[in-house]
């Protein structure tokens, strides 16, 4: 969740979904829908990347 990177990094949830987004498009890591209500993001490694 990106909440719990804002906390681990002291960033802001704008700057760490900017970051994980340009991972999404190199291919480094997955977005998928957690849940719907209340939104929710998660991420995971791209295990199909060499």
């Amino acid at each position: 969740c990106v909440c719990e990177l804002e906390t681990i990094l002291n960033k802001s949830q704008s700057t760490i979904s900017h970051h994980l987004r340009k991972l999404v498009v190199a291919g480094l890591i997955q977005g998928y829908k957690k849940q719907k209500y209340p939104p929710s993001n998660s991420y995971c490694e791209n295990k199909s990347q060499p």
